[in-house]
């Protein structure tokens, strides 16, 4: 991943999601990660598969997507 990928940052108790594209083996895909800080440490949370927005092969897509997230916070807590 590259600076150029992320698509978006958004912070909410504590936590940083970061919204990113990635190409998949069937097209364009994007993905949501959390970044979080304790006690000085950082960890970057990658709980769920990446979303395919473009398949390569079909040229109708949907432009809407959505799904739902675990956050590191919420599982450790």
């Amino acid at each position: 991943m590259t600076k150029d990928d992320i698509i978006g940052e958004v912070s909410e108790n504590g936590e940083t999601f970061v919204i990113y594209k990635k190409q998949l083996e069937e097209g364009l895909g994007v993905g949501v990660s959390s970044i979080s800080q304790q006690k000085g440490k950082f960890a970057w949370y990658d709980p769920d598969q990446d979303a395919l927005v473009k398949n390569d092969k079909v040229k109708k897509y949907s432009s809407q997507i959505s799904w739902g997230t675990t956050t590191q916070s919420f599982i450790g807590s």
